[in-house]
């Protein structure tokens, strides 16, 4: 061998061969290289995908477990009410029934992945969801694992849930109105100018969800944000550029209520989720960037057509309060000015003919209910106050004839964490200035703006007891989701019914 290398250095073709030789070996050790690095980087892209559609499919197997929770889907509620435990079902041996997903785009069914789901109570109507996600499937190649955790409570619709509530008279917004919470409206909705839905600050309750039994129209040049889903019983015909939707948005394309043959998006953009619509396609000309359209979804849930509640009020109701009449608001504001320190009790007033009542810098040593039987206008910032117990104090805002108008005027504003207001108007609500609310504003119908805010905080129950909510929403609920927690998939179940 050595002869022969020695042959080939001292001929100019040997040479020729020798180069050959180790130029062919570099190629080929880099190919191999590279190859490895090929491989490598398409393990990673591929590991990737898997590791956030896993994530995506636990998290859909959450929101099914929620959906199926709220409506008693399968008996799920039941279920997990008496039993305490509830799952998307484990076969004979103890083996998990796990369930695939399939996500729908355009026509197109694309399998993502597989999950299973269990449901644990931890209180009454409040849940522990645990959800494991697989893709592209438990056995394959690669496979990534992803679990979920949240809690999630499911609240009665019969109550003072929403921030912002109106009935049949819906909603129209227009300067600058900005909500803390839900809001819900009976009728269609037109926003003209700036509102904002944002999830309510903890620990008090509301997503940030927009819930219509109507249509949804956005006027060209407003700018509007919902933080979590929109759920519209019509159509929507938002014709703004500048829409953002946090979540899903689910369109029922309800024919009988709407006023549009199709929904229409100028230039939306949903920040995470879906656009859902009964109808098999979107008007055209629709933009909704970074969503996945859904057409022709079958699996929405009707939205409920709540009516606001009633209220008639009884002496017997307010027991430990003192009751004091008025013949008109003149005489209420008498009252007024001679205890500005120390307002509390139940006030009637058998007549409101307009005029202003105001409590700016006035005081709250307990509860407080106002009923005028008229058109009024509130005004004022109270000083400060609370409950003897040192809970804040709730003032109960009410106007009871359906064809008068509670007005919301200069400086009308609540005291975070002292005085609470829960205003209620069987006529109109509408406002004159700057408003500031913590507690909620519930009216059949709503023409607030000029910078209203809400701050959703939940009422003392002693002062609504003259209110009365539809029977038929006994059963129906309202889903709370907490925060979702991304978890290790190895991390043990709090249930020994089925390991995934």
């Amino acid at each position: 061998m050595r002869t022969l290398f020695r042959r080939l250095r001292s001929d100019e073709d040997g040479i020729g061969i020798m180069t050959a030789l180790a130029v062919s070996f570099i190629v080929f050790a880099l190919g191999a290289t590279w190859y490895s690095l090929a491989v490598h980087e398409l393990d990673q892209v591929a590991f990737d995908r898997n590791r956030t559609q896993s994530l995506n499919v636990a998290e859909a197997g959450a929101k099914e477990a929620i959906a199926k929770l709220t409506y008693d889907v399968d008996n799920w509620r039941t279920d997990a009410q008496s039993v305490g435990f509830v799952s998307t079902g484990i076969l004979a041996g103890g083996a998990c029934d796990i369930e695939t997903l399939d996500t729908v785009v355009e026509g197109a069914v694309d399998g993502q992945g597989e999950y299973w789901v269990a449901v644990t109570k931890v209180d009454n109507l409040k849940y522990h969801v645990e959800a494991w996600g697989w893709s592209p499937n438990r056995t394959a190649r690669g496979a990534v694992a992803k679990k979920v955790l949240l809690d999630v409570e499911l609240v009665p619709l019969g109550g003072f849930t929403n921030a912002l509530f109106a009935s049949k008279g819906g909603v129209i917004g227009s300067n600058f109105k900005t909500i803390y919470g839900d809001a819900y409206s009976g009728e269609d909705v037109t926003i003209s100018s700036q509102t904002n839905v944002f999830k309510n600050d903890d620990p008090y309750r509301g997503q940030g969800t927009l819930t219509i039994y109507g249509d949804l129209t956005i006027n060209n040049g407003s700018n509007v944000f919902v933080q979590s889903e929109v759920n519209v019983q019509g159509r929507i015909n938002d014709l703004s550029a500048s829409t953002q939707y946090g979540s899903t948005v689910q369109i029922r394309s309800d024919n009988s209520i709407s006023a549009y043959l199709r929904s229409y998006f100028k230039k939306a953009t949903v920040l995470g989720g879906e656009v859902k619509t009964a109808d098999p396609a979107l008007k055209a000309g629709s933009n909704i960037g970074g969503a996945t359209l859904i057409p022709n979804a079958n699996d929405l849930q009707p939205v409920p057509d709540v009516a606001l509640p009633s209220f008639t009020f009884k002496a017997g109701d307010y027991t430990g309060y003192t009751i004091t009449y008025y013949a008109n608001l003149n005489a209420f504001r008498t009252y007024l000015a001679a205890n500005p320190n120390n307002l509390k009790g139940v006030h009637v007033v058998a007549s409101g003919d307009g005029s202003v009542v105001n409590f700016h810098q006035d005081k709250f040593t307990d509860n407080f209910v106002l009923i005028v039987d008229g058109s009024f206008e509130i005004q004022g910032t109270p000083k400060g106050g609370s409950t003897p117990t040192g809970d804040p104090a709730t003032a109960l805002i009410v106007m009871k004839n359906p064809a008068g108008t509670l007005t919301l005027g200069q400086n009308f504003q609540s005291v975070p964490g002292e005085v609470h207001h829960l205003v209620f108007s069987n006529g109109i609500v509408t406002s004159t200035n700057q408003s500031v609310i913590y507690g909620a504003l519930y009216g059949y119908k709503d023409q607030t703006g000029n910078r209203l805010e809400i701050h959703f905080r939940p009422p003392a129950e002693g002062v609504i007891q003259g209110f009365e909510f539809d029977p038929q929403l006994a059963d129906a609920f309202i889903p709370e989701p907490g925060d979702w927690r991304d978890v290790s998939p190895t991390a043990d179940p709090i249930t020994a019914y089925c390991t995934p």
